[in-house]
């Protein structure tokens, strides 16, 4: 049995002490999503997720993913989170140049 693992959670960010607002805090977890669906790294489940949209008890794992998803996030998804700023629209550039 594999185990899951958690990539991102968005309580994660709407527990943080930045002002920023909920939309902002989440809005990385759309765009990753949203690029996920579009670059066909999710899993069957991953696709029910994603159209359920993403809340404050949105969890990303490896469970949503493709086992080609898996792969590029367990590289770079902490590399492309390293740079992430709440209030700027997160660049993809880092998941793009990969595929």
């Amino acid at each position: 049995m594999k185990t899951m693992k958690v990539y991102d959670k968005a309580k994660w960010h709407l527990e943080s002490e930045s002002s920023a607002s909920y939309e902002e805090k989440l809005q990385h977890l759309i765009v990753i999503m949203d690029w996920l669906k579009n670059s066909g790294l999710l899993s069957g489940y991953g696709l029910e997720v994603y159209e359920m949209g993403v809340d404050e008890e949105f969890s990303l794992t490896s469970q949503m993913l493709t086992d080609k998803g898996r792969k590029i996030l367990d590289e770079y998804y902490d590399k492309w989170l390293q740079n992430h700023k709440y209030g700027e629209v997160p660049s993809l550039e880092i998941f793009c140049n990969i595929l």
